[in-house]
């Protein structure tokens, strides 16, 4: 049997059969590379948990955090291979809150393991749709670990369910075994929402309660991909992480940063479209969406994928999904009578498609690669006539072995298409629906459109309105910020509890009050963003003369900080703090605006080192495009230039700091994009982002 062992732990991970057996599937999935990847980071993530339940001052708890839909559960799979390799017998997996995630589940575990009546060389899968447990006892464990065999429980994350799991392993006394459990979405159900009653506990974080102690503390994973609500435990909570791990996303992964921080896969839609859908109208916003996604499905075709997904969330109510299936089904019934009567409606319908087939909304590549012949209007007519439009909610769930033949599919849902769903081929997203008050970890999983989507990137659009855009955008962001922070707790420079979340630019709160502890405070040293810009021509040309007048008499030296290929990153030169100080003072509006203030920065300044980090090259042109709502910026800073990290050659603005005892202004030149695309030259001006000791309000735990 193989031996892995890593420098600085004092576990020693076994590779055997079951590691053998899942990594050869990876091989096949997800090719040699991908495979490796999953494999080095899985027995990384299990000797770190071995070593920590090891360690009498800790628990057993370790928080999995990955993104939204970067296939997370491949690493699961490898994680339980590796913990049956090295011989814990019992792992019990959280499977989601109804039937259909539980059987999802299990079927992927199933087929990872090559689990069936008629093998017995796997593990047993037993799962809580079975009537009772009876079987499992003392003697039928006994002789699942003589074979070698390890029992998988996959539960509904319901108190019945779990109960039942727990009725079972208490009728375990004799057998000693090491066991697991994977909480997969660990954020939500789990977490106890009666923290402030010592005596009482809810009902399912009461029954994970009395699991944990039926297996003995076991190695308990959390996974989720929005954490805020685990960080922010109370310290009474038996659910509390006591470490982070990461589970990167591969290098096709397109999330937060590839749709929020860049607008080329965002179109927005007219707030009065909105209305007058509840007027029971095809509104131009939406009949845009679907041509949209009918041409784009129909150029999928020749990128050898015969099959796509549309969803549609604007209303929560069902309703709502209601006029909705009726106005989109409508539509697209319409458009297969005619093609099927050789209607001259339907050659009206190709023209209107034809001339929005333009770079308005399309990249000019797929325009030139796949251009308007025949050929794309037969395709066109096969996915009409193949696509069929699902409703998707409490009511009216998914009806699996009847949709499975469908090609084409559009969902309109609710709650219902927020977590858990995966859309392989989703190409395009009508979202309009965003509470007025919410959270920020809800709201960052309705991504649906985040996955693994490189291949046909250019071909993903979302249709939103300007609000949500720019929500998301500062939820990109601060998931940027996060990450990076839970790099620092996994490589053991930050505490748990020194996490903050940022709450500058969003009216979201990070999560659920009623399962957290957390309060807003004044933090120091990060970055501080402009918020706000001008579009005062005046002002703007006085600050633009007054920042080339400062730097006017400055030498600016090169830095490659923060790339991994060496290029410049950032052009720079130190100044006084007073000097900026006096600049500032000379300054309209931009420093009068949160997150800054003249007053602040007058205190701040003085008696320090500023080292002012020009992040535009001489080269026109030397700007960037930027939406903005209300006056407020969609994102100022970039992030990484991709999620592989051995594909990386800029770790993002973030990370370019050329003096980290200095304080160091990072200074833009933007241009406002306006929604229909174009660009306003004449109100190009510079903005700021600073690092420095200042006033910064975040979220943080609260003891």
């Amino acid at each position: 049997m193989e031996i892995y062992k890593m420098e600085g732990l004092n576990s020693v991970i076994k590779y055997g059969i079951f590691k053998e057996k899942v990594f050869q599937k990876h091989l096949d999935d997800y090719g040699e590379k991908s495979a490796k990847d999953i494999l080095n980071n899985s027995t990384k993530i299990l000797k770190r948990a071995i070593d920590q339940s090891n360690d009498i001052r800790k628990t057993s708890n370790v928080l999995l955090v990955g993104k939204i839909q970067s296939g997370k559960t491949s690493n699961l799979e490898m994680i339980s291979a590796l913990s049956f390799d090295n011989r814990y017998n019992v792992l019990v997996i959280y499977g989601g809150y109804d039937n259909h995630l539980l059987r999802q589940s299990a079927k992927r575990f199933k087929d990872t393991f090559d689990i069936n009546d008629k093998n017995e060389e796997t593990p047993y899968l037993i799962t809580t749709e079975i009537e009772n447990f009876d079987f499992f006892t003392d003697d039928f464990l006994d002789d699942a670990i003589k074979l070698n065999r390890p029992v998988i429980f996959v539960s509904l994350k319901r108190p019945q369910a779990l109960e039942k799991v727990n009725e079972a392993l208490k009728r375990i006394r004799k057998t000693k075994y090491k066991s697991i459990i994977i909480d997969d979405e660990g954020d939500q159900a789990s977490l106890n929402t009666k923290k402030d009653k010592v005596e009482e506990a809810s009902a399912t974080y009461n029954q994970i309660k009395i699991m944990k102690k039926n297996m003995n503390n076991p190695i308990y994973f959390s996974v989720t991909a929005t954490p805020q609500a685990n960080i922010f435990q109370p310290d009474l909570s038996v659910l509390k992480p006591d470490s982070i791990m990461l589970i990167p996303p591969a290098s096709s992964y397109t999330g937060a940063d590839t749709f929020h921080l860049i607008d080329d896969n965002i179109y927005l839609v007219a707030s009065e479209d909105i209305r007058n859908i509840e007027n029971e109208e095809l509104t131009p916003s939406l009949k845009n969406a679907i041509n949209y996604y009918l041409i784009s499905s129909a150029i999928m075709y020749d990128m050898n994928m015969m099959d796509s997904d549309m969803i549609v969330h604007a209303y929560r109510e069902v309703n709502g999904h209601l006029l909705l299936y009726g106005i989109i089904n409508t539509y697209i019934e319409n458009l297969i009578d005619c093609i099927d009567n050789g209607d001259q409606d339907f050659n009206i319908f190709l023209k209107q498609l034809m001339d929005t087939y333009t770079e308005k909304l399309f990249d000019s590549s797929i325009i030139t690669n796949y251009p308007w012949n025949d050929h794309l209007v037969n395709n066109i007519k096969k996915v009409i006539k193949r696509t069929r439009v699902i409703q998707h909610n409490s009511q009216n769930g998914l009806a699996e072995d009847e949709i499975k033949y469908y090609k084409h599919k559009i969902y309109i849902g609710g709650d219902l298409l927020q977590r858990g769903i995966t859309f392989k081929h989703l190409v395009t997203t009508f979202f309009t629906r965003w509470a007025v008050k919410g959270n920020m970890d809800t709201s960052l999983q309705r991504a649906r459109w985040f996955g693994y989507r490189e291949s046909y990137i250019k071909l993903c659009k979302v249709f939103t309105t300007k609000t949500i855009k720019m929500e998301f955008s500062n939820l990109a962001t601060i998931e940027n910020d996060l990450w990076n922070q839970f790099n620092l707790v996994e490589e053991g420079e930050l505490d748990i509890n020194q996490i903050v979340v940022d709450a500058e630019q969003t009216s979201l709160n990070p999560t659920r009050k009623n399962v957290t502890e957390y309060k807003k405070v004044s933090f120091a040293k990060k970055w501080s963003n402009q918020v706000y810009a001008s579009f005062d021509e005046n002002i703007i040309n006085k600050n633009n003369s007054l920042f080339e007048e400062l730097i006017s008499i400055l030498s600016f030296r090169n830095s490659s900080i923060g790339r991994i290929d060496g290029n410049v990153s950032t052009r720079f030169a130190c100044i006084e703090g007073e000097s900026f100080i006096d600049f500032v003072k000379k300054t309209d509006y931009i420093f009068e605006q949160s997150p800054f203030s003249k007053k602040d920065i007058s205190r701040l300044f003085t008696g320090e080192k500023v080292c002012i980090q020009l992040m535009y090259g001489e080269q026109s042109p030397n700007y960037r495009k930027r939406s903005f709502l209300d006056g407020k910026i969609s994102a100022l800073q970039q992030g990484a230039d991709t999620t592989n990290v051995e594909k990386q050659h800029y770790l993002g603005d973030s990370s370019v700091i050329v003096d980290k005892d200095a304080i160091c202004v990072q200074v833009f030149r933007v241009v406002p994009k306006n929604d229909d695309g174009t660009i306003e030259l004449k109100k190009l001006q510079y903005m700021y982002s600073i690092h420095f000791s200042s006033r910064h309000i975040v979220f943080a735990k609260r003891n």
